[in-house]
């Protein structure tokens, strides 16, 4: 966002400076592009929404002064509380790993991966695929077994064709 927004490019200059000060003189820059140019390019493209700027006004501008007294005052906490209610939220999130595991079918079933969950809910695939062990062919068949093999499947291919032509002749 910052070699978009900002006013000079600065990161093949970080790359190639060789000098510590230049280096922290380029990290610099970057900072003053960050606070001073991507949030005023970040506000302008905000404002070109109009619903969504007329939300964030009504709704969430006059909630940051409530939010910037809270961080500078504090908020009380009762820890005793919180730790109760992180011990129902571990037990809950057990459960529905559980559950997971249950409805998959795959003891194995990770509920963190998003690739399995996607699989899962979008594609109806429970369990992961079971790879195949590949077929191991042996090097060494001579061109004789080769032949002797392809006869067989030809003699083979030959009676049930003759078969087939007895079935519709009668």
């Amino acid at each position: 966002m910052t070699s978009c927004v900002g006013r000079y490019n600065r990161h093949k200059h970080i790359r190639k400076a060789r000098d510590l000060n230049m280096k922290y003189f380029y990290a610099g820059l970057d900072a003053d592009t960050t606070l001073n140019h991507v949030w005023k390019y970040e506000l302008m493209e905000f404002t070109k929404d109009k619903l969504s700027w007329q939300e964030y006004m009504l709704r969430r501008q006059p909630l940051l002064y409530i939010i910037d007294k809270f961080q500078k005052k504090g908020v009380e906490v009762y820890k005793e509380r919180v730790e109760y209610i992180s011990q129902l939220l571990d037990q809950e999130m057990e459960d529905i790993v559980e559950r997971s595991k249950e409805v998959s079918g795959n003891p194995l079933f990770n509920i963190p991966s998003h690739q399995e969950v996607s699989r899962a809910v979008y594609e109806g695939i429970y369990v992961k695929p079971v790879k195949e062990k590949p077929i191991k062919v042996r090097k060494s068949i001579k061109s004789k077994q080769l032949k002797l093999i392809s006869e067989e499947i030809i003699r083979n291919i030959k009676e049930f064709l003759s078969s087939q032509e007895a079935l519709e002749g009668d």
